[in-house]
């Protein structure tokens, strides 16, 4: 499971199928969220450009949840 203080690189490396909906983000957010936000949590990622958290860790885990 996915939780709010584990960062891009970290969820990407345990489930490379995240990755899409990590990329799905970068539009939102007005720049690529695994190149600026590598090493930040996704809660402080969150925090700074006022995304939904739990409908990201949502849908990161949903992902998870279907390839397993």
């Amino acid at each position: 499971m996915i939780s709010k203080d584990m960062n891009p690189l970290d969820i990407v490396y345990k489930y490379p199928e995240t990755e899409e909906i990590l990329r799905s983000y970068d539009e939102e957010i007005g720049t690529c969220l695994l190149c600026t936000y590598l090493f930040d949590s996704l809660e402080s990622i969150a925090d700074k450009h006022e995304l939904d958290l739990e409908k990201m860790m949502n849908q990161l885990n949903a992902v998870i949840i279907n390839c397993h």
